[in-house]
């Protein structure tokens, strides 16, 4: 295998970056990095060694190909088939199988993470009715712009917060659905937060 395709896996499959996250690390150009994954130019000592730091992997590996071929691991996360009402705290989850390799999300520890199925189209395109959803059951606090599984008067939601005074907007993505404002108080009296969402698996 030549080096240009030991890159390319490098970026994909072990720091599972964009060709734009992984020049913005090494303070390169996007171009740059193209152009060693298409054999077009070979990296300067000094881009290995950053290189083979932040995918903790030895240059002798990267530059001989050595057992350079990527082990799939995968992780054993919770699965609940229902999501609605108190099902979370009540019911013991299946355990579904995936790749790590798979999961965006890299050095977690995949324990805090549960996995649930939505049957609302109302985060449509970004995630579709029928999707599988992974949750990160440990990041409860809401951050602004970012997407939470909550539940509310035994109804399990998926939506975008935005900050406004003393409130929150719960943002629809499809943009049939009207933008919701609940009070800090309010929600947290009558709002259980699941956790963040991670990652969609869409449904084809």
């Amino acid at each position: 295998m030549v080096l240009s395709r030991r890159i390319k896996i490098l970026r994909e499959e072990i720091l599972r970056m964009t060709k734009k996250q992984l020049a913005e690390k090494l303070v390169l150009s996007v171009s740059a990095i193209t152009r060693w994954e298409k054999g077009d130019a070979i990296p300067s000592q000094k881009n290995l060694i950053s290189l083979c730091k932040l995918a903790d992997i030895s240059m002798d590996r990267l530059l001989s190909g050595e057992s350079f071929n990527i082990e799939v691991k995968t992780e054993k996360i919770r699965f609940y088939k229902n999501s609605i009402g108190n099902y979370f705290d009540s019911t013991e989850p299946e355990f579904i199988t995936i790749a790590n390799t798979f999961l965006p999300v890299k050095n977690m520890d995949f324990k805090n993470l549960i996995a649930f199925c939505i049957s609302s189209d109302s985060m449509e395109p970004t995630i579709t009715s029928q999707a599988m959803l992974l949750v990160d059951s440990t990041n409860i606090e809401i951050e602004e712009g970012k997407i939470y599984a909550f539940q509310q008067n035994g109804i399990t939601r998926v939506k975008k917060f935005i900050y406004e005074v003393n409130s929150y907007v719960i943002k629809s993505i499809n943009k049939n659905y009207s933008d919701e404002k609940i009070e800090f108080k309010e929600f947290k009296e009558h709002t259980k937060v699941i956790g963040r969402v991670v990652c969609c698996i869409n449904k084809l």
